[in-house]
């Protein structure tokens, strides 16, 4: 992706997303799951995300697994203001048994007794939530479509690919003397995290089939 095409992404991110609304309540926030409080907040921004897994009936439940999850892998998150274009191979992949055991907590209880839980979509957005800076959110199209597994593996490896993506952009910005880390305020949109934006535009084009680079054609074309 170019620069000009981020910028059209993230237009048309705030024009027509409902998630932007969302996002914008928890986009400062730094949780702590270890708050009662925190882990209800965060299932709610979840459920307003597209995560159906957690039934708002099973919410307490699933704030317990979350915070035994939490427990047992805090010290594994990296902190909140560590970067994805800075980790290494090394580092990310450290992160595969983390997202792994996410994915395979606890979400919910179906009426049959049968048991959900938060899955590799899940296992993202909260991650996402917990270290925007670090975690972009996926979902299957975006899965699908790039060829990665369902698991800690194949999300790693779309980190690898997110960074790719950024140190791209690092490339052109440093063409134009911008600090790639002042495109959140260049946008107008300085709650937003790189990572997120490298996702909106995967959702775009990707999930909602609305590439960018075709409305740059068109509007060269009436030029």
């Amino acid at each position: 992706m170019t620069l000009h095409e981020l910028k059209i992404a993230s237009y048309l991110m705030q024009v027509f997303s409902d998630e932007e609304k969302s996002y914008k309540k928890i986009a400062l926030k730094e949780f702590n799951l270890n708050r009662g409080e925190d882990s209800k907040l965060l299932l709610k921004f979840l459920n307003e995300w597209g995560c159906r897994q957690f039934k708002i009936e099973n919410h307490n439940d699933a704030a317990k697994a979350l915070k035994k999850w939490y427990i047992n892998m805090h010290l594994v998150l990296p902190k909140h203001t560590s970067c994805l274009i800075s980790q290494g191979r090394k580092k990310i992949k450290e992160f595969i048994y983390m997202f792994d055991s996410l994915k395979d907590s606890y979400a919910s209880t179906e009426i049959r007794g049968f048991t959900k839980t938060v899955g590799p979509v899940g296992a993202a957005k909260t991650l996402f939530a917990l270290r925007k800076n670090m975690f972009p959110p996926w979902d299957n199209p975006i899965i699908d479509k790039l060829g990665f597994s369902r698991n800690g593996e194949g999300y790693t490896d779309y980190l690898l690919c997110v960074k790719d993506e950024l140190l791209k952009l690092k490339q052109e910005c440093h063409k134009y003397n911008i600090d790639i880390r002042q495109l959140p305020k260049i946008l107008n949109r300085s709650h937003v995290s790189l990572v997120k934006f490298i996702d909106e535009y995967y959702w775009l084009t990707i999930t909602s089939k609305c590439d960018p680079s075709e409305i740059i054609k068109l509007s060269r074309s009436r030029n």
